[in-house]
């Protein structure tokens, strides 16, 4: 019967351990998938919208090359360098980085943006938030304990067959300290109800 239960309970964590497992797997895989998928549509974006602007200065590139024109900028000039440095710049690299620019670790936001968000949540309900989560987990986990350990007397009393009889009680050999104790206690006077 032990073992049946024993080889029952290794199966039955066995069967825990892997349906966790293939789920911890699962939500990774998603998780890298779909920060895939919107990097590469940040990347589309930031080519698309690299390749417009390349397509727009166009004519202000075309316009810089003429000498009249360049000198007709003057303080400006520089605006023409611009172009024309954007010009020789790669469009998948300049997407590319534009793409690691708007990356944060901690998600959309930066991590100050996060930690900052966190601390003021807590500062302002989360703090009692916290508290009240806390304390019902704790009334949750000591119900649990409990429960657990009724069903398990509940367990043992209904497989095992109790029959208490006078002759399923245990004999004390008669050297144990139980029966000293006996031999003493049968030697003080009795009470009676009258005195």
């Amino acid at each position: 019967m032990r073992r049946v239960s024993e080889t029952r309970k290794r199966g039955l964590g066995g069967v825990v351990s892997s349906i966790l497992f293939t789920a911890g797997t699962l939500v990774v895989a998603v998780s890298v998938l779909a920060f895939l998928a919107t990097r590469s549509h940040m990347f589309h974006i930031a080519y698309s919208t690299r390749k417009q602007y390349l397509e727009n200065s166009g004519w202000l590139v075309e316009q810089c090359k003429t000498s009249d024109f360049y000198s007709n900028m003057k303080q400006h000039s520089t605006l023409c360098d611009d172009v024309a440095l954007a010009q020789t710049d790669s469009l998948w690299l300049h997407a590319l980085r534009d793409v690691i620019d708007q990356t944060n670790v901690c998600g959309d936001a930066s991590c100050m943006q996060t930690v900052q968000n966190i601390v003021f949540w807590i500062l302002g309900r989360g703090l009692m938030s916290m508290t009240v989560i806390s304390a019902c987990l704790v009334i949750v986990f000591v119900v649990a304990v409990h429960l657990h350990r009724w069903l398990s007397i509940q367990h043992l009393y209904d497989n095992t067959q109790l029959h208490i009889t006078a002759s399923n009680f245990p004999t004390r050999p008669a050297h144990s300290q139980y029966a000293l104790m006996d031999e003493g206690y049968a030697q003080l006077p009795r009470r009676t109800s009258g005195s």
